[in-house]
């Protein structure tokens, strides 16, 4: 094989010395011809500090302790543990009866959220690149007063627009990969203690019951992101970068939050929906110069079989 031209060379050795932009790539037509709105964040929005220490919480603190913006994690039987005491209160240690599972599951829960990622160059209106994260679960699960738990499957669908980094010389195109991942699912039906009336006495309609849905997202969900530049010679330069966790970071903050999801007045043969947003995040990066910003929407219904 003929050896790389020397001219080759020096360009892809000066490739990270030059100065950069993004460019952002039109966004692809959908079917009905549509094409996707880019969303622009305020970059007013709040920064991903912990308000008890004032300490930023970078992209690598996040990937150290997938907790984070939590201060850390206590022990299960600590008093101070709020987050286990919650876990108890709604799901309660009383585990499916033999009966419950030979009847089988009773309901379909479906959970649908779409996580954005923007890199902005500071002082521009629009990112420069976009990556956009589906985030899928489809599972039948069990709705009783007994608490039901399982391991299902989490699926995840990447898109992206625009370019990792770009100038005359050089364009650099990103590609993420992320791998399907189990999460626990755990369920359970509360009774609502009875309404009283102004004399103090139970009144006799009874208050239909509320459905807690607690779904356990760990450090497994993380992303692999890979680095394709091209020079104007046509010479290459492929690498991959460190793992990213931005998805789980924002999957952290969905409100509601999933870990203790409480829906009030829980009719068992209706359908029903809950919609989940993510606030906006403005995430530190000591490693680049530009903003990263991150939010997200999505539902989960949980529907009878």
């Amino acid at each position: 094989m003929r050896p790389l031209p020397k001219i080759k060379l020096l360009i892809l050795l000066v490739f990270f010395s030059i100065p950069v932009w993004g460019q952002e790539l039109p966004p692809p037509e959908e079917e009905n011809g549509d094409t996707r709105n880019t969303q622009n964040v305020s970059q007013s929005e709040t920064d991903t500090t912990d308000s008890s220490t004032g300490q930023e919480v970078t992209a690598d603190d996040f990937l150290d302790d997938s907790s984070l913006p939590y201060t850390g994690t206590l022990d299960p039987e600590d008093e101070d543990n709020v987050e286990e005491e919650v876990d108890r209160e709604l799901f309660g240690e009383e585990e499916e009866t033999l009966e419950e599972k030979i009847l089988g599951e009773t309901h379909l829960l479906k959970l649908r959220f779409v996580s954005h990622l923007q890199l902005i160059n500071v002082g521009e209106p629009s990112p420069y690149l976009e990556v956009e994260y589906t985030n899928s679960i489809e599972t039948p699960v069990t709705m009783n007063r007994s608490r039901f738990s399982a391991k299902v499957p989490m699926t995840f669908d990447v898109q992206k627009w625009g370019y990792l980094a770009q100038n005359e010389l050089f364009a650099c195109d990103l590609d993420v990969s992320m791998q399907e991942v189990p999460v626990e699912i755990t369920t359970r039906v509360i009774k609502t203690p009875a309404k009283e009336d102004e004399s103090g006495e139970e009144e006799e309609e009874e208050t239909p019951p509320s459905a807690a849905v607690k779904i356990s997202l760990d450090g497994d969900i993380r992303e692999d992101w890979f680095s394709y530049c091209t020079d104007l010679t046509g010479a290459t330069l492929n690498t991959q970068g460190d793992t990213e966790a931005y998805n789980l970071m924002i999957l952290k903050a969905i409100e509601p939050s999933l870990t203790s999801l409480v829906i009030r007045e829980f009719i068992g043969d209706e359908a029903v929906e809950v919609e989940l947003t993510a606030p906006p995040i403005k995430v530190e990066d000591n490693e680049i110069t530009n903003e990263i910003y991150l939010s997200g929407e999505g539902t989960l219904t949980i529907e009878p079989l």
